[in-house]
């Protein structure tokens, strides 16, 4: 099963508290894997913060959002994750972000089964770095995110020495890699689009929303499809 999730909020950016009803748009049972799939409609509760989340199987939704207008969605994978605002690409959605929070020490990421945000930096040594997820209200140590000429860079808690996360390979399931210390990644690393903070891949130039999956204590990093 794929998992949409997202938080919404009011004009005013006030969370959006209430229903998201998700209509398929085929309606005759179809194959799916080892199962036959019978479409009905899903409706879902966003929590006080405006989050929801739901699995749903891969194909075409209608969306409603309380008594806002549909919008037809689609899901192409049963094994990801989709951030909703990546379905509706088309805004406008002024400065408010979706996936992630500043913080003095740099940068949350949502985490798309729980809702909560957490803080993200990298570990380990020179030759075996990993993203360093922190525990929910963990705060990060001062200056653990910085942004050089278009290089998003994470500091090592360890040694102190800075990296450059980026993605490589396949579009659909592409390798997240590190460049050497303080060392830029030619034509950028990530961007901010849409409100949503996304590591690039240097081998398409895609784009991919970074966010983390998982219980709050057992978090893994993730990306949402290529743009």
């Amino acid at each position: 099963m794929s998992q949409l999730f997202g938080t919404i909020l009011q004009p005013d950016l006030t969370p959006y508290v209430g229903r998201v009803g998700l209509f398929p748009i085929r309606r005759d049972p179809t194959g799916h894997g080892l199962y036959t799939v019978v479409w009905a409609s899903v409706v879902v509760e966003t929590n006080n913060e405006g989050f929801f989340t739901t699995p749903l199987a891969a194909g075409e939704y209608w969306i409603y959002i309380g008594n806002s207008l549909r919008r037809r969605i689609f899901l192409g994978d049963d094994h990801r994750y989709y951030l909703l605002q990546d379905l509706l690409p088309d805004g406008p959605w002024g400065i408010s972000p979706q996936n992630y929070q500043e913080t003095p020490g740099g940068l949350r990421f949502i985490n798309a089964t729980t809702g909560a945000f957490q803080a993200v930096g990298l570990g380990g040594g020179e030759d075996s770095i990993v993203w360093r997820i922190y525990s929910v209200g963990e705060v990060l140590p001062p200056d653990s995110y910085k942004v050089v000429t278009g290089t998003a860079f994470f500091r090592v808690l360890e040694s102190g020495v800075w990296h450059a996360p980026y993605l490589s390979g396949d579009s659909d399931n592409p390798a997240t890699l590190f460049g050497a210390a303080d060392e830029q990644i030619s034509g950028g690393n990530f961007r901010i689009q849409s409100g949503r903070w996304q590591l690039r891949n240097v081998t398409t130039g895609q784009h991919h929303t970074f966010f983390l999956i998982g219980s709050n204590d057992n978090p893994r990093w993730a990306i949402g499809p290529a743009e």
